[in-house]
């Protein structure tokens, strides 16, 4: 009886691949079909984009003078923020995923699981990097700098690392258990770098930023992601199944949302997740007062425990700075919609009210009360984003306009909140561009539709600023 031996990764994939050829019912023509229509698309849409790249690129920035500091704080701040939003999508997704067969075929079976992720690890890794040179230049042009290669490759590095990073956590179990993580201290640092941008944004402090030369950059990020890529193959072999499978039914969920246009096949999955990585809460006293009282203390923990939505809140005070340095006259619009999305973060408490009708009978009270109950947080919320980013600009002389829009903004938080489940069924009205389901894009603009008359409203109030 011969020994059965245990086949190579590469010889698997190999197999695999020839399986998959031979079982294909796609032909020629059909492939040069789809090459067409990719190279359509890239040359009608990439030309335009590229002309109008080129005609912004050859403007000057129109900042004022004394605004190197400024600009680079708010860009350093930036660049923090949009690594922590990439840092949350990656563990979000895994960022490794394995398909249900792969883990019930090959995952389960004796190959090298090392051998067989470390493929998925190099892709993963030239993709962030690719992204990373894509923001390292566009950083190098808002800096005013024309290092652009020193730039884009410390991006790179960064890039890498951010994502060799998020595989290392994913594969190390005791980041799960951990109270504190190392979201929690970019949020510190998030906030510290806004509140050092905000400062120098509104010329009332000065603080000088640190030259750093591009080439120490470069050589750091590239120090730094040949480590990090070396770390993430390392924790290869810690992987578990589990670890593989949550990015998967993450990633099915959001597909399933993008298709059936409902946010909420995606929220629940991701809520579902949150509280897995997170095991056990310790319950807390409540200060004694009515009942509105002690549902607006109880959503302020929710808000404590779900820190990731506080970020976004604070990282979302840059966009109107930012916006006011490099595009002056879209200051107004940017910070409606950018209110919006940062409130919209702290309304969980209110969804989640109103999606779960076992909670509302469970709290008692009217559906009106426990409404506005949990409508608190997100109005105290906003509050404070809006005086934050008053300094920015863009707000009209009148304060009963600004404040009518701050309102505005709160109502189109509620309204998003409030939206039912989706129903697929209605009319569908006729138009020169095909059929329309209306009652299936009623649903899907309910909430950003105010939004859009807001800023339809900034931009014609505009004028009155001072």
């Amino acid at each position: 009886m011969s020994e059965l031996t245990v086949p190579s990764v590469r010889d698997l994939r190999q197999a695999l691949r020839h399986n998959r050829r031979a079982h294909s019912d796609r032909t020629l023509g059909d492939l040069l079909t789809d090459v067409y229509l990719l190279a359509f698309l890239v040359v009608l849409y990439g030309g335009a984009g590229a002309y109008s790249l080129r005609r912004h690129l050859s403007q000057p920035l129109p900042a004022p003078e004394g605004t190197e500091a400024s600009r680079a704080w708010l860009i350093v701040a930036l660049l923090v923020a949009l690594g922590a939003v990439a840092w949350r999508g990656l563990r979000l997704v895994g960022p490794l995923v394995t398909t249900p067969a792969v883990q019930a075929w090959i995952i389960s079976s004796p190959i090298s699981r090392r051998d067989w992720l470390i493929t998925p690890l190099w892709w993963l890794s030239v993709i962030a990097g690719a992204a990373g040179a894509v923001v390292g230049a566009a950083a190098a042009w808002a800096g005013l700098t024309p290092q652009f290669a020193l730039a884009a490759l410390a991006g790179a590095g960064a890039g890498v690392v951010l994502a060799a990073l998020a595989v290392r956590s994913q594969a190390d179990s005791r980041v799960r258990t951990r109270r504190f993580t190392v979201a929690d201290g970019v949020l510190a640092g998030t906030v510290v770098l806004v509140g050092a941008a905000v400062a120098d944004a509104t010329a009332r402090v000065r603080l000088p930023f640190p030259p750093v030369p591009a080439f120490v950059a470069a050589l750091v990020g590239v120090a730094a992601a040949a480590v990090a890529v070396r770390l993430a193959i390392q924790g290869l072999v810690r992987l578990d199944r589990t670890a593989l499978a949550g990015g998967a039914q993450v990633a099915g969920a959001a597909m399933s949302a993008a298709v059936m246009l409902d946010p909420a096949l995606l929220s629940g999955v991701v809520a579902a997740s949150r509280w897995r990585r997170m095991g056990r809460v310790h319950s807390g006293h409540w200060l004694p007062g009515p009942p509105a009282w002690v549902l607006i203390q109880a959503d302020l923990r929710r808000q404590w425990r779900r820190r990731a939505d506080l970020f976004i809140w604070a990282a979302l005070i840059l966009l109107p700075y930012a916006v006011a340095v490099f595009a002056p006259p879209a200051v107004g619009s940017a910070r409606i919609i950018a209110a919006f999305v940062a409130t919209d973060r702290l309304a969980g408490g209110l969804r989640m009210v109103v999606r779960t009708p076992a909670l509302r009978r469970a709290l008692g009270g009217t559906d009106a009360s426990l409404h506005w109950s949990h409508l608190a947080v997100p109005a105290i919320g906003l509050a404070v984003w809006w005086a934050a980013t008053l300094p920015a600009g863009g707000v009209p002389a009148a304060p009963v306009v600004s404040a009518l829009l701050a309102l505005g903004v709160l109502g189109a938080v509620y309204r998003t909140a409030t939206r039912k489940p989706m129903s697929y069924d209605g009319g569908i009205a006729d138009s020169p561009f095909g059929p329309v389901p209306v009652n299936l894009l009623r649903q899907t603009v309910r909430g950003p539709d105010v939004v859009a008359v807001l800023v339809l409203i900034g931009l014609f109030t505009s004028h009155l600023g001072g």
